[in-house]
C-alpha cells in the first residue's frame, strides 16, 4: 500500500505542485505520513523539491545557473524591486542564501519564476510580518538564478545594476 501511494505521488508531482496537506487529504493519511513518503522517495533518488507552495519533481532541462551577491536594506520596496527585476528579465530565483558567522550557510528555496510567484511570496511575507534573512547579515545575501539562455544572464545583471540602492555582483557562473 505504501509503495503504491508513493509511486502515485511521484506521478502527480511530475505534473503539478501539491502541498503535503493536499496529498494527505487525497490519500486519507496524515501530513506526517506524506513527509515520510517524500523522505523515502528522495532517498530512492527522486529529485523532489519542497517549496512554501508545495512539493514537485523538477523537470530535467538544460538551464544556466549563476549566483549573484546582492546588498540592500530589508525594505519591502527593495526586496520587491530586486525579485521582480530578475523574473521580468527571464530568470527563476531558485533560493536565497546568507552566510552567517555562527550558523554558516542558511539557504531557503524560493522557486520564483513569474511576477505572480513574486507577488504571492511578498504578500505572504507582508502578512506574516517576517523579516528577510538578510537582516542577519546587514543586507548581504545571495540568490541562485536559473535561465534558459546565456543572454538572459547579461540582461538580468544589466537590469540589476541599474537599480538604485541595490548592489549586485555575479559571484559564480
Amino acid at each position: 500500500m505504501n509503495e503504491k501511494r508513493q509511486q502515485s505521488i511521484v506521478a502527480q508531482l511530475k505534473e503539478q505542485k501539491l502541498t503535503g496537506q493536499q496529498l494527505a487529504k487525497q490519500y486519507n493519511v496524515t501530513r506526517q505520513v506524506i513527509v515520510k513518503d517524500i523522505a523515502i522517495l528522495r532517498a530512492g533518488g527522486y529529485d523532489i523539491i519542497s517549496t512554501p507552495r508545495g512539493y514537485y519533481i523538477a523537470e530535467k532541462k538544460e538551464q544556466i545557473l549563476c549566483v549573484i551577491k546582492s546588498v540592500h536594506d530589508d525594505s519591502y520596496e527593495h526586496i520587491s524591486t530586486e525579485l521582480l527585476t530578475i523574473v521580468e528579465n527571464g530568470g527563476t530565483i531558485i533560493d536565497v542564501i546568507v552566510e552567517h558567522d555562527v550558523y554558516h550557510e542558511i539557504r531557503i528555496v524560493l522557486d520564483l519564476s513569474t511576477v505572480a510567484d513574486v507577488k504571492n511570496y511578498l504578500a505572504k511575507v507582508a502578512i506574516m510580518k517576517d523579516r528577510p534573512l538578510s537582516v542577519l547579515t546587514h543586507g548581504v545575501h545571495y540568490h541562485t538564478i536559473a535561465m534558459n539562455k546565456k543572454e538572459q544572464q547579461q540582461q538580468i545583471f544589466a537590469a540589476l545594476r541599474k537599480l538604485e540602492n541595490i548592489e549586485c555582483t555575479i559571484v559564480k557562473r
